[in-house]
């Protein structure tokens, strides 16, 4: 058995595809099973391992990747404690309803931005200070994430030399350095001196943005983020409706087959009655000619 198990270490798609077409076809038709050990799922845990002090067993992680190559890859995970996440199931059953997605207010609030300003081209900004204590900061060129991270917000002019400081550094890195355009979300404060200061900054212009749809565009088909902490507790919705349709379609058989039974046991009943019937006939029959038989006797 295990001369025919084939063990590969990968961390891509393109990797996984190098390294099988450097086994040539003949030692490849020898195995008939294929382990992957995924490099990528064991570095990412022990990040989180790392960011969370606490062990692999106690924490619950989501990944997705972006894009890879033969010696990189981009990307996002997201990682939290498991008792924090199983409290938020427990409260959420509590009021008798499913917990079916658990993502970063960063990622969600990142995701409705992209499908609103789907069409937008070029190299942006999007600054969300929705959230209290924290500044979600995101640089998109081209459609790519070359920037997605959080500022701590406790001093107003630290936050704002932190953004500054971080958005040179990757836009010294950005293959296009400009800056198409700056967006606000939430309540700025100082909000003209903040502005100001950007827009003489990076030489752009300042933009606001409503996030009044979030919740509801992380139910979109389109939605950017895959990321969902609860992918192995419970069914997402698209796997819940595949489920119902599967259950109305079992349940429909189970009618289906219960009317088909029901017409036979009912033919079977009539054919049952028809036979006594005639039983019952010819038994009368038979008397008939006994009582026949006997009077021609006696004569």
């Amino acid at each position: 058995m295990n001369d025919k198990i084939l063990s590969l270490s990968i961390s891509s798609p393109e990797e996984l595809e190098n390294q099988l077409n450097r086994i040539r076809s003949s030692e490849r038709q020898k195995f008939e099973y294929l382990i992957l050990s995924l490099k990528l799922k064991d570095q990412l845990q022990m990040e989180a391992i790392e960011l969370l002090n606490l062990p692999a067993n106690q924490i619950v992680f989501d990944f997705q990747i972006f894009q890879a190559s033969k010696d990189k890859i981009s990307g996002i995970f997201v990682c939290i404690s498991k008792d924090y996440l199983m409290q938020l199931s427990t409260l959420v059953q509590k009021y008798k309803l499913s917990l079916v997605m658990v993502t970063s207010y960063l990622l969600s609030s990142l995701n409705s931005f992209m499908l609103k300003h789907r069409t937008a081209q070029g190299r942006f900004c999007l600054l969300d200070f929705s959230k209290d204590a924290n500044i979600n900061l995101s640089v998109i060129c081209d459609r790519q994430f070359e920037l997605i991270r959080r500022v701590p917000f406790e001093s107003f002019d630290e936050a704002k030399h932190e953004i500054i400081r971080s958005l040179r550094s990757v836009s010294s890195k950005s293959h296009m350095k400009d800056l198409g355009g700056i967006f606000l979300r939430g309540d700025v404060p100082e909000k003209e001196i903040f502005v100001h200061d950007l827009e003489s900054v990076f030489n752009t212009r300042i933009q606001y943005d409503d996030a009044q749809e979030i919740e509801n565009d992380l139910l979109s088909n389109e939605s950017i983020f895959s990321i969902n902490l609860m992918r192995h507790y419970c069914m997402s919705l698209e796997e819940r409706k595949k489920a119902l349709l599967a259950t109305h379609l079992f349940l429909s058989l189970c009618l289906l087959g219960n009317a088909y039974l029901g017409f036979k046991i009912s033919k079977q009943s009539r054919t049952i009655q028809t036979l006594k019937s005639t039983d019952k006939e010819d038994e009368q029959y038979d008397v008939a000619q006994n009582e026949v038989l006997k009077n021609s006797v006696k004569l």
